[in-house]
């Protein structure tokens, strides 16, 4: 149990630095591309990993977060969509429409059915899909991709850890 702890600790203050450090793979600040998904995305992991780390310390929220991590699950292909309209890569479309399926469909799975749903999509988000647009498409800029799959890694980690406070179904944390 000691181990779980220290890793759960570890987790959350890699969450917290990952919400800063992120942004230093940016090219430039987020508040320039306010209009741009993909630096939405990374502002809206920023604040996610945050709000994850402020309700553990509140110890409050299991219920929410698993939810939450659920929507953000289904949420991150349409950042892909989303760039590809913008750059016209119309090409590229239908996969990314059905990464939207599957991602939304084992985010469906993972907050009603199964947490681990949620762990698998998210750490398939990162390694599979993020990985697979690496240098590989005209929409998804290199430092999205990999910013992303760091991001999904720590998130799946987490959610990994959390996965049996999630199914006892309490809110508060043990003290």
């Amino acid at each position: 149990m000691r181990v779980r702890r220290v890793l759960d600790v570890a987790l959350l203050v890699l969450l917290a630095a990952s919400a800063i450090l992120v942004f230093r793979l940016a090219p430039e600040s987020p508040l320039k591309h306010l209009l741009d998904p993909s630096y939405i995305a990374f502002m809206g992991y920023a604040g996610s990993a945050l709000l994850i780390v402020l309700l553990r310390l509140l110890r409050r929220g299991a219920r929410f977060e698993r939810v939450y991590l659920g929507l953000f699950l289904a949420a991150m292909p349409w950042v892909y969509i989303a760039n590809a309209i913008l750059v016209h890569s119309q090409s590229w479309l239908p996969l990314e429409i059905v990464g939207a399926v599957v991602f939304t469909g084992l985010a469906v799975h993972g907050v009603w059915r199964s947490p681990w749903s949620l762990v698998g999509g998210i750490l398939l988000h990162g390694v599979v899909w993020d990985l697979s647009h690496h240098t590989r498409t005209p929409f998804m800029p290199d430092w999205y991709t990999i910013g992303c799959l760091v991001a999904d890694v720590l998130l799946a980690a987490y959610a990994a850890l959390r996965v049996e406070r999630w199914k006892m179904g309490s809110d508060s944390e043990e003290r």
